[in-house]
């Protein structure tokens, strides 16, 4: 269950196991420096990779070399965005750079299917750049086609939430602490989840933390 507030794009998502979270939705104009880095990279590799295979496959075949030309720059230009979002959990580099991310509706992590089938829709979005550009900003999620068509939507991460340890003076985290076992040791993955609660905390509703 989804409920947002149009007036400051924030999207609020309630999990499975009734846990709110709210993230802030990322606009044409935040998208569009993350989608010209991840192009100006398609083009560098491109390039990189019709200097490596014209001083290589050339003296082989001029055909050939022609040939895994264009084959390579179809894949890299149509697959690289959805490799990326694949492997890097929402992420290619110009939204790692601009602190973004893409996930489904639920603000569940989006699948490979997603994340080529969306990528795969850009060219709608690039031979008619004015509809696509009108689609996200009459859509409450500016969402793309390509979002529309795969359930994503595109947000920005609250990176200054983690500010490394947080200072806890509750008198009942002492009383609590007395129930710990003297020899119980906290692994590394729960101690990295109870401080990024006790950090987060202060976002969510007493019902929440309760």
């Amino acid at each position: 269950m989804a409920k947002q507030d149009k007036l400051d794009s924030i999207i609020r998502v309630v999990t499975p196991e009734n846990i709110g979270f709210e993230y802030r939705l990322a606009g044409p104009f935040r998208r569009l420096p993350a989608f010209l880095i991840d192009f100006a990279i398609v083009i560098a590799i491109n390039a990189a990779l019709m200097c490596v295979i014209s001083m290589t496959v050339t003296w082989v075949s001029e055909g050939l070399a022609v040939f895994t030309i264009l084959v390579l720059w179809f894949a890299i230009f149509w697959f690289f965005g959805g490799m990326c979002e694949t492997f890097l959990n929402g992420q290619t580099p110009g939204k790692w750079l601009l602190g973004l991310r893409t996930l489904t509706y639920e603000g569940q992590p989006i699948s490979a299917l997603q994340a080529i089938f969306r990528n795969l829709m850009r060219a709608a979005d690039l031979l008619m750049p004015l509809l696509g550009l009108t689609v996200m900003m009459f859509n409450r999620r500016f969402q793309r086609l390509g979002d529309l068509v795969a359930g994503t939507i595109v947000v920005v991460e609250e990176r200054h939430w983690l500010t490394g340890v947080a200072k806890l003076d509750d008198p009942r985290a002492i009383q609590l602490a007395a129930y710990l076992p003297p020899n119980y040791v906290v692994s590394r993955s729960l101690a990295k989840a109870l401080a990024t609660y006790v950090e987060r905390r202060k976002f969510f509703s007493p019902p929440r933390r309760r």
